[in-house]
């Protein structure tokens, strides 16, 4: 990995002829107001430099290994891409990591860079930093919440792996040791806060549903007795009194019935008489 001027750009960048070689000149003096001088005229923030080697950068990646952490600030704020990868396929980010540069691993932080983004070839900055051994770079990930769970560490010459902590432990990284210790216990205290939210939703489900129950009950209590009245085993108080009414036309019945025979009986005596008549005729 380069980030070093070109024999060729060493030699006009002592006096800049364009906003994009006033741009370099400034990153690589580390010159704040040349900086902005070379922003105010235009200069191409994500412009591709190259090395004498062939390694191509841009500003971002050059400050992130400088580790000028104001220089980063200042190139967010003009519009550099936090996820462009330089040649070799590593961002800004993993730049900072591998050369431990933790300021400036918390200035792309603060910019909203992934913290476990991951570089062409699948590493993340976390992964860089232990690859070499950029314990406070590997820190301040830990600190920005990078994710470490399950990662073993293969042991060189070794068939041996270790987790993370016991890694920084047997190397004597007690800057990466406190940074485990106090995530883990944050994360244990948002577990614990996470619970006692969940607890006190239930006991206010709880709390509802028996005023809920006590709303019911005061409703039946103030109502007009319909319900009390269809209770099991016993009989609405307004059919009970109803049946009189109901059975009276069944026992007009027979005087209609009555009322109905007595023509039939009319009949029968008339015919009696009139035989009576003819006899007595005869």
């Amino acid at each position: 990995m380069g980030c070093g001027l070109s024999s060729e750009a060493a030699g006009v960048l002592s006096n800049p002829t364009s906003p994009d070689e006033a741009l370099e000149f400034a990153l690589r003096n580390g010159d704040a107001s040349a900086l902005q001088k070379a922003l105010g005229t235009h200069a191409n923030v994500n412009k591709t430099f190259k090395d004498d080697s062939g390694y191509e950068y841009t500003a971002l990646h050059m400050v992130a290994k400088l580790g000028t952490t104001q220089a980063v600030g200042v190139l967010l704020k003009a519009g550099a891409n936090i996820k462009e990868f330089d040649s070799d396929g590593f961002s800004a980010l993993h730049i900072a990591a591998k050369h431990d540069k933790p300021d400036v691993i918390a200035a792309l932080v603060e910019g909203e860079t992934n913290v476990d983004m991951v570089s062409r070839d699948g590493s993340t900055p976390l992964k860089v930093a232990i690859i070499n051994n950029s314990h406070q770079a590997l820190s301040k990930l830990i600190e920005a919440d990078a994710q470490y769970e399950g990662l073993m560490i293969p042991i060189m010459d070794s068939a041996e792996s270790l987790d993370l902590l016991t890694w920084a432990t047997r190397n004597g990284h007690k800057e990466v040791q406190d940074a485990i210790t106090a995530r883990e216990a944050k994360d244990g205290n948002q577990d614990d806060e996470m619970k006692e939210e969940e607890e006190g939703e239930g006991e206010g489900k709880v709390i509802t549903n028996e005023e809920k129950d006590k709303d019911t009950d005061s409703t039946r209590e103030a109502g007009d007795g319909a319900e009390e009245a269809v209770s099991p085993g016993e009989e609405p108080p307004d059919a009970a009194e109803d049946p009189p009414a109901e059975q009276a036309p069944a026992e007009e019945a027979p005087v209609n019935d009555g009322a109905e025979e007595a023509p039939a009986e009319g009949k029968a005596e008339a015919a009696e008489e009139g035989e009576g008549e003819k006899v007595s005729d005869g």
